[in-house]
Protein backbone atom coordinates (compact mmCIF):
# COMPACT_ATOMS: atom_id res chain seq x y z
CA UNK A 1 0.00 0.00 0.00
CA UNK A 2 2.85 2.47 1.00
CA UNK A 3 5.14 1.30 -1.79
CA UNK A 4 4.38 3.53 -4.55
CA UNK A 5 5.11 6.66 -2.37
CA UNK A 6 8.49 4.68 -0.89
CA UNK A 7 9.11 4.26 -4.83
CA UNK A 8 8.69 7.69 -5.41
CA UNK A 9 11.59 9.13 -2.69
CA UNK A 10 7.96 9.83 -0.43
CA UNK A 11 8.74 8.92 3.24
CA UNK A 12 5.33 8.35 4.96
CA UNK A 13 5.88 8.92 8.96
CA UNK A 14 1.63 8.45 9.45
CA UNK A 15 -1.64 7.42 7.56
CA UNK A 16 -4.81 9.59 8.02
CA UNK A 17 -7.90 8.06 7.62
CA UNK A 18 -11.51 9.37 7.16
CA UNK A 19 -14.65 8.16 5.93
CA UNK A 20 -17.51 5.88 6.89
CA UNK A 21 -14.92 2.79 7.49
CA UNK A 22 -12.67 4.38 9.74
CA UNK A 23 -15.25 4.16 12.63
CA UNK A 24 -13.96 0.76 12.71
CA UNK A 25 -10.98 0.19 15.39
CA UNK A 26 -10.10 -3.03 14.23
CA UNK A 27 -9.93 -1.86 10.75
CA UNK A 28 -7.64 0.81 11.16
CA UNK A 29 -5.40 -1.25 14.16
CA UNK A 30 -4.47 -3.50 10.92
CA UNK A 31 -3.83 -0.76 8.99
CA UNK A 32 -1.29 0.43 11.46
CA UNK A 33 0.37 -3.22 11.99
CA UNK A 34 0.60 -3.95 8.50
CA UNK A 35 2.02 -0.48 7.00
CA UNK A 36 4.31 -0.34 10.58
CA UNK A 37 2.92 2.84 10.58
CA UNK A 38 0.69 5.04 13.00
CA UNK A 39 -2.51 5.57 11.90
CA UNK A 40 -4.48 8.75 12.93
CA UNK A 41 -8.41 8.72 12.54
CA UNK A 42 -9.67 12.25 12.10
CA UNK A 43 -12.34 14.09 14.16
CA UNK A 44 -14.81 14.38 11.08
CA UNK A 45 -15.39 11.04 9.53
CA UNK A 46 -17.04 12.87 6.97
CA UNK A 47 -13.84 14.83 5.85
CA UNK A 48 -13.16 13.73 2.24
CA UNK A 49 -15.66 16.10 1.10
CA UNK A 50 -13.36 18.80 3.13
CA UNK A 51 -10.13 17.41 2.31
CA UNK A 52 -11.22 17.97 -1.69
CA UNK A 53 -12.52 21.41 -1.02
CA UNK A 54 -9.50 22.67 0.69
CA UNK A 55 -6.97 21.26 -1.90
CA UNK A 56 -9.09 23.70 -4.19
CA UNK A 57 -9.01 26.22 -2.13
CA UNK A 58 -4.95 25.72 -1.69
CA UNK A 59 -4.95 25.46 -5.62
CA UNK A 60 -7.32 29.05 -6.11
CA UNK A 61 -4.18 30.35 -3.34
CA UNK A 62 -6.77 30.53 -0.40
CA UNK A 63 -3.66 28.68 1.49
CA UNK A 64 -0.22 29.19 0.50
CA UNK A 65 0.93 26.13 1.63
CA UNK A 66 0.42 22.41 2.41
CA UNK A 67 2.02 22.78 5.89
CA UNK A 68 -0.73 25.56 6.70
CA UNK A 69 -3.36 23.00 5.63
CA UNK A 70 -1.83 20.59 7.98
CA UNK A 71 -2.87 23.02 10.86
CA UNK A 72 -6.75 22.70 9.76
CA UNK A 73 -6.44 18.59 10.44
CA UNK A 74 -7.55 17.23 13.75
CA UNK A 75 -7.30 13.79 14.91
CA UNK A 76 -9.33 11.71 17.95
CA UNK A 77 -7.63 8.61 17.54
CA UNK A 78 -4.01 7.58 17.14
CA UNK A 79 -3.54 3.55 16.58
CA UNK A 80 0.57 2.41 16.86
CA UNK A 81 1.42 -0.24 14.58
CA UNK A 82 1.64 -3.89 16.63
CA UNK A 83 3.79 -6.84 16.35
CA UNK A 84 0.77 -9.72 16.59
CA UNK A 85 3.48 -12.45 15.35
CA UNK A 86 3.82 -14.34 18.65
CA UNK A 87 -0.10 -14.28 19.33
CA UNK A 88 -0.41 -16.06 15.28
CA UNK A 89 -1.14 -19.50 17.19
CA UNK A 90 -3.41 -17.78 19.79
CA UNK A 91 -6.12 -16.69 17.08
CA UNK A 92 -6.11 -19.89 15.14
CA UNK A 93 -7.12 -21.59 18.28
CA UNK A 94 -9.74 -18.92 18.94
CA UNK A 95 -11.13 -19.06 15.53
CA UNK A 96 -10.75 -22.94 15.35
CA UNK A 97 -12.56 -22.80 18.78
CA UNK A 98 -15.33 -20.59 17.50
CA UNK A 99 -16.41 -23.35 14.66
CA UNK A 100 -16.80 -25.69 16.82
CA UNK A 101 -19.18 -23.77 19.00
CA UNK A 102 -21.85 -23.32 15.83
Amino acid sequence: MTDAFNDGGISLHELRADGGAAAVDLMLQLQASNSKLPVLRSTSLEATARGAATLCGLGAGLWSSLDELNDLWTYDRRFEPQDHSSSTSGTRRGVARSNTLE
